[in-house]
């Protein structure tokens, strides 16, 4: 910062202290020498720049409810539906069209807070960006000039990132206070996730045949009120007939309507008999189901299938109770080799843990990821899917003259880094 000084002429008599000219290098995005002459008058540096942060596209935020994203997602989603300003190396844009909020930290109460989003910034990478990494194994790629927090006199303290050194104490929340119920899983958005090529039902009751009879009327016809959803009058028949109606077209019914009817949180899919029960609710079981599946599980082959692999029989046994108390589903346990495997014939299943919790059909351990519902769920239930995760792919080891050490082993980077429950396990 330069320290030239001069009188201005005009005002007071008396000579004055006034900055003449700035320059500014290293001090947050003014990475570059940047020199700033003052002429006479009223100059005014608008900011403040430098409030946001300079991450890579592929770092993850967390959504004010929980949710986590990319933000090259988040900027991307904004920059397409919002006015775009034109930078020198880069865009951005001041509106928030998606209402998106984030996790927020308050520096004079030092609380996290979510808070809605001013600006959307997408700029050019410098050629070099720095990879901060923690002992408990959370990980940031940022630019230099990133600020990261640290606690001194009781206060935070910003740190440029090209400041951390190994032993830097920096401030990071064990968990967030994200917005709403962590825990829902709704049956209507747990339908909006599924397609139609799935051939995923909904079985017709009393109230769905109601709820369509009054909407028939608003909209005039049946004709009528399938052409506003999309449907195909074939398919609209064969609802007419009360036959199940398909996830996706409940869904466009409505969404079109802006109406729903009173519906058990029941699927069936085509060809295949029965039905499964769908959660509405993450719960401690269904978390550790899910943890037992990531560990040892697939979703076929056979088609319509999933397949649980293991030995330990306090295991096998848990599984199967899970299984039926969670989806109303008989397992079938057969031996195989020295393992013995649990099959669950239900495609329902099988969809809904692909739509609604990324579990991918014939995914190899390599693909395999956490959950989404899992990353955000309240930490008791991280705990229980941890439970189920390292009853499959964790071992303890006893080491002479050492500590005891429990290790866990995975195919996917997605599978073992992700989880914040993971690293904030202490």
């Amino acid at each position: 910062m330069s320290d030239e000084l001069k009188v201005i002429d005009g005002g007071s008599t008396q000579a004055q202290a006034v900055l003449k000219s700035l320059d500014l290098v290293g001090f947050k995005s003014f990475v570059h020498k940047t020199h700033l002459e003052f002429a006479p008058g009223i100059t005014a540096i608008i900011g403040p720049n430098g409030s946001g942060k300079c991450v890579a596209g592929s770092s993850r935020v967390t959504l004010g409810d929980g949710a986590e994203r990319t933000i090259r997602e988040i900027v991307d989603e904004a920059l397409a539906r919002g006015p775009i300003q034109v930078m020198d190396d880069g865009f951005a844009t001041g509106a928030n069209p998606g209402r998106v909020t984030v996790m927020t930290l308050d520096p004079e109460t030092l609380r996290l807070e979510s808070r809605p989003v001013s600006a959307f910034v997408k700029r050019r990478a410098p050629r070099t960006l720095l990879r901060i990494r923690t002992r408990s194994g959370r990980a940031v790629t940022a630019t230099a000039c990133h600020p990261l927090f640290t606690l001194r006199d009781g206060a935070f303290v910003p740190m440029r990132a090209d400041n951390i050194r190994t032993g830097t104490h920096v401030a990071l929340p064990r968990e967030l206070p994200v917005e709403g119920d962590r825990a829902a899983l709704p049956f209507g958005k747990t339908l909006e996730r599924f397609q139609q090529k799935d051939r995923a039902y909904v079985p017709a009751t009393a109230a769905i045949h109601n709820w369509l009879q009054v909407e028939r009327q608003s909209f005039g016809s049946w004709r009528a009120l399938w052409a506003a959803a999309g449907i195909p009058e074939s398919r609209g028949r064969g609802i007419q007939a009360h036959q199940s109606i398909s996830a996706t077209d409940l869904v466009r019914v409505a969404h079109v309507t802006q109406s729903g009817p009173e519906i058990s949180p029941i699927l069936k899919a085509s060809r295949q008999r029965g039905e499964t029960r769908i959660p509405e609710a993450l719960t401690p079981e269904l978390a550790r189901f899910l943890g037992y599946l990531i560990a040892e599980g697939n979703s076929g082959p056979p088609v319509g299938s999933v397949v649980f692999t293991n030995t330990d029989l306090e295991v096998l046994d848990d599984y199967s109770k899970l299984a039926e108390g969670l989806f109303g589903l008989k397992p079938y346990r057969r031996a195989f080799q020295r393992h013995e495997r649990i099959y669950l014939w239900s495609r329902s299943l099988a969809l809904l843990l692909e739509r609604r919790f990324d579990y991918a059909r014939l995914s190899s351990s390599a693909e395999k990821e956490v959950p989404a519902a899992i990353l955000w769920a309240p930490e008791h239930m991280q705990w229980e899917f941890l439970s189920g995760l390292f009853e499959g792919d964790a071992h303890l080891a006893f080491r002479q003259h050492l500590h005891r050490e429990q290790t866990f082993g995975g195919g996917s980077h997605r599978c073992v880094a992700p989880p914040r429950c993971l690293r904030n396990a202490s």
